[in-house]
């Protein structure tokens, strides 16, 4: 039996944010610096201020040297963006621009430190998914039955980096999975109110995929997981107290404790 902790606090030491004057626009990070043993400070950085930038971040942080990446939409041009930190600068790939895409961005670094993006295709309404290879970027449409891909989150296989992406299917009014086993995998939870926004995934040390999702119908805060021992999704409301579950981010360390905040 694993032990379970829900929180609703939670202490970042990087954010992203969107700040924005009357029609200016801009995409900042903050990060919170250790000066001395018991000293703080954030130092804050605009990374891109051209037309209306810095919509649906997602923030990633490369394990060899803690540099940040991140994924955003650029509404002037419609077009997904990625920034890098080089050390020195930072550096903005336009990743995808057939027609408007990169809204609900999901962002993240594999084992070999390459980006890999989930993101909704409001030109064909569709979920699509991005990863540097190599020189270039790969592109696919994951999903396209129906109006799907909002509310898109990413999560990779520890062993071979495989991607699984939970998001909202408008269509059906439901949530959505989407697991690569060499080929796309899909899972149509069942229909009965309308659920599944503000998805948010993570992985277990077991490699089972953990959401949590806005119930819009009841305004709860609700929970699956995926269990391979018996092939079957598990479900849990985890708070109910008014309307709750909005604009959610989960978590599992090493321990399998689930954190939602």
């Amino acid at each position: 039996m694993r032990n379970r902790v829900w929180i609703k606090g939670m202490v970042l030491g990087m954010i992203v944010l969107m700040i924005g004057a009357s029609t200016v626009q801009s995409i900042s990070i903050i990060q919170l610096r250790s000066l001395e043993k018991n000293e703080r400070d954030w130092s804050i950085q605009t990374i891109a201020s051209s037309g209306l930038v810095g919509i649906d971040t997602s923030l990633a942080l490369d394990p060899a040297n803690n540099y940040p990446y991140i994924s955003y939409y650029d509404a002037t041009n419609g077009d997904l963006k990625l920034a890098k930190w080089t050390g020195s600068s930072w550096s903005i790939q336009t990743v995808d621009s057939t027609g408007d895409v990169g809204m609900y961005s999901s962002l993240k670094l594999d084992s070999n430190g390459n980006p890999c993006i989930s993101y909704y295709d409001a030109t064909n309404k569709d979920l699509k998914y991005a990863k540097w290879s190599a020189s270039s970027w790969l592109i696919q449409t994951v999903d396209s039955t129906g109006d799907v891909g909002k509310y898109s989150s990413l999560a990779l296989s520890a062993s071979v980096n495989w991607p699984c992406i939970s998001y909202y299917d408008y269509t059906n009014q439901r949530l959505k999975f989407a697991n690569w086993i060499g080929y796309w995998e899909f899972t149509n939870f069942a229909s009965g109110g309308n659920y599944g926004l503000y998805t948010s995934i993570a992985k277990d040390t077991y490699n089972e995929p953990c959401i949590c999702y806005y119930d819009s119908t009841n305004g709860d805060l609700k929970y699956t997981q995926y269990h391979y021992s018996s092939h079957v999704w598990s479900y849990e409301t985890v708070d109910s107290s008014g309307d709750v579950g909005q604009y959610t981010s989960i978590v599992v360390p090493s321990n399998n404790n689930i954190y939602i905040i």
